[in-house]
């Protein structure tokens, strides 16, 4: 009889071969968009391993091939110090780079083998079964644990996932481990790309929509870390609870409008899950759509999720040990070269039968009573801590010093670890447009020398505090909400008697075209700018608040101050020196730094024209509070800050630029409030 044994592709030619001299390479098991697993045996612990060998590009050059790999060795012992930290995720063995016998560049991981199977196979088998919460919990556990343990050491997963939570064996025990970290994936030669839904496998980015945070399917959000994760896991729990998928949703798009709809959440109760109000405001914070609400890492929102429920958590905080370096991101010194060898092929070597543990559906079953067994060990052995401490504390003398040794270093607070996403840098990444908040008070608007429709300057008070965009919203930004089919395409537009549309030397930016991404949206009517700030859960400035977002308090002319801009790094504007000056169009948000305003925010004076929410009329000369004046009001809006086809003198923060709603040119953009 034929032999019908499926027989993978081994793009890399390393089965029969033996890697690093010590792993020898004996089936493949799966193969994927970066790269390709085998089952190999390590010829020295003579046990089964897992070999990880990511793909490059053969487009890549030389110097991005060496930067990935400096950074791919670099992060892989950092993942090889997270599994000294903790038994909860895959261990990682070993990492390295060779060329294989086929002369495929190979960087490689080397990854404890392991038997059983996933939990999203178990969800599929189980589809429609409902839990309760603590059921759910204890199953989800030590996945938890090791997730909070990763956070921890400064180690973000980014695509937590059912697929990637293995229900394996452990010393006679069913545990969940989390798999394949995604701290490295391989370079595309098209990194440089930012679509709007950039990362639905695009190099460096790779997620699952259907477990996807907002900040994943657009920067717009905010960067990726240890809060991605908790969102991500939080569907799973949700998931795991009701028996249905948390987001719905058949396509990117669907799956990007339902996690980011802050009027809908996707929790328990959302999802027809019978809850108590702590264990529901613990999820909603989860899932918030502003990763700056959620919990910062897994072991905040595990922590309050047990408190919640008035469970016990198991869950021990790791320390990271002495020995151990969190690389520094502004280190001078670079990492050490890397030595390229070839490995000596060897005669094939017969492969091995992968004999897979038969855990079958009843797992997750099987996985509850040992959890609850569990319990009543770690009841019986706290008692008999106690105990044993108390006599204990009885015989010790009064003094701490004789605990005290000379080399004895207090513990790191591991919260400062994390990255704090309320710190604004100078240097942004302009897709990124983070919100400022604005505190209220009472301000001078317009000013008495300005022109008729700038004076008289008088004093406004808001009442209520604000946030407002960081920077100009941008074209990429912009593009997701086309996609997401909430709003219409930027299109150049100036009606006149017949709706003409009107042409210039200058075109929109293509929401299409990647060189135009970290560039603000122009060519947006005022419907337009509405629109994206309402599905962004946002609105539009009010002409008061954006103009004390401007100049602040102080009745400053500029955001930076009184004096006339003298350069690009001011603003984007005609007449000045340097390439702004002669150049026909936006710069990318984020480039004035030594123009931002007293709140923080770039790009204030100049690169576009920025729509506000009030309609166009004359200032009052009385003091008013919290001023707007409705659009039904007068058929004409507000332009506020100049753009790169005015001179500087239109880019004062008081000036107003009256004009119908209706236009869409290539010097009209907008920012968003809240």
């Amino acid at each position: 009889m034929a032999d019908k044994t499926k027989v993978r592709p081994d793009p890399f030619g390393w089965v029969g071969h033996v890697l690093a001299g010590k792993y020898r390479v004996d089936s493949v098991v799966g193969e994927g968009g970066f790269g390709v697993v085998y089952r190999a045996w390590h010829l020295g612990f003579e046990q089964p391993v897992a070999l990880k060998c990511l793909k490059l590009k053969p487009s890549l050059d030389e110097s991005a091939k060496d930067d990935f790999l400096k950074r791919f060795i670099s992060e892989g012992k950092l993942l090889h110090q997270l599994s000294r930290a903790t038994a909860d995720v895959v261990q990682c063995l070993d990492v390295g780079f060779a060329v294989s016998p086929a002369r495929v560049d190979t960087p490689y991981l080397v990854l404890e083998w392991l038997d059983g199977t996933t939990l999203d196979r178990e969800l599929k088998n189980s589809r429609g079964h409902t839990r309760v919460v603590e059921d759910a919990m204890a199953v989800l556990e030590s996945a938890a644990r090791g997730l909070a343990a990763a956070h921890d050491q400064g180690v973000s997963h980014r695509d937590v996932k059912p697929a990637n939570l293995m229900l394996t064996e452990v010393g006679g025990r069913v545990t969940l481990k989390v798999v394949d970290f995604g701290i490295a994936k391989a370079p595309d030669d098209a990194t440089t790309s930012s679509k709007p839904f950039d990362g639905f496998g695009s190099a460096m980015q790779a997620f699952t929509p259907r477990y996807g945070a907002p900040e994943q399917f657009s920067r717009k959000y905010g960067p990726t870390g240890p809060w991605t994760d908790v969102y991500a896991f939080c569907l799973v729990l949700v998931e795991l609870v009701t028996g249905v998928s948390a987001l719905e949703g058949e396509d990117p798009v669907q799956l990007y409008i339902e996690t980011s709809d802050v009027e809908h959440r996707p929790t328990l109760r959302a999802r027809g899950a019978t809850v108590t109000d702590a264990v529901e405001g613990v999820i909603v914070r989860a899932l918030a759509v502003d990763p700056r609400s959620r919990y910062r890492t897994m072991g905040e929102f595990w922590d309050a999720l047990h408190a919640a429920s008035g469970t016990q958590t198991t869950r021990i905080k790791s320390v990271r040990p002495p020995s151990l370096s969190m690389p520094n991101k502004h280190q001078s010194t670079p990492p050490p070269a890397f030595r390229r060898s070839e490995s000596d092929p060897i005669a094939p070597t017969p492969t091995a039968d992968i004999e897979r543990t038969a855990m079958g559906t009843g797992t997750i079953t099987v996985l509850l009573r040992e959890q609850r067994k569990r319990k009543v060990v770690w009841l019986v052995a706290l008692v008999a801590t106690g105990v044993v401490v108390v006599g204990a504390l009885l015989k010790m003398r009064s003094s701490e010093d004789a605990f005290a040794t000379p080399d004895a270093q207090p513990l790191a607070d591991v919260s400062q670890l994390q990255p704090d996403l309320a710190v604004a840098t100078v240097v942004i990444d302009a897709q990124v447009p983070t919100m400022l908040a604005v505190s209220p008070t009472t301000f001078t608007m317009g000013a008495d020398d300005g022109s008729k429709g700038e004076k008289p300057a008088h004093q406004v008070t808001l009442t209520r505090a604000y946030k407002i965009d960081r920077t100009e919203v941008t074209t990429d930004a912009y593009g997701a909400c086309v996609h997401a089919s909430a709003c219409t395409p930027n299109v150049l537009r100036k009606d006149g008697p017949n709706g003409e549309i009107t042409t210039t030397s200058v075109t929109c930016n293509s929401i299409d075209d990647s060189n135009f991404a970290r560039q603000p949206v122009n060519c947006i009517s005022y419907d337009q700018a509405s629109a994206y700030c309402k599905w962004a859960g946002k609105r539009l400035p009010t002409e008061a608040e954006w103009e004390l977002a401007a100049r602040g308090s102080d009745a400053r002319v500029y955001p930076w101050g009184n004096t006339l801009p003298t350069s690009c790094r001011q603003a984007v504007v005609g007449g000045l020196d340097g390439p702004c000056g002669s150049r026909k169009g936006t710069y990318e948000v984020g480039t004035t730094v030594d123009g931002v305003s007293p709140t923080g925010a770039f790009d204030m004076a100049g690169n576009v024209w920025e729509w506000v929410a009030d309609a166009f009329d004359a200032y009052p000369r009385e003091r008013v509070v919290d001023p707007f004046l409705p659009p039904r009001v007068s058929t004409k809006g507000v332009l506020r800050g100049g753009s790169w086809d005015y001179s500087s003198l239109a880019a004062k923060a008081y000036t107003r630029l009256p004009i119908a709603r209706s236009w869409a040119q290539p010097s009209i953009g907008f920012r968003c409030a809240q």
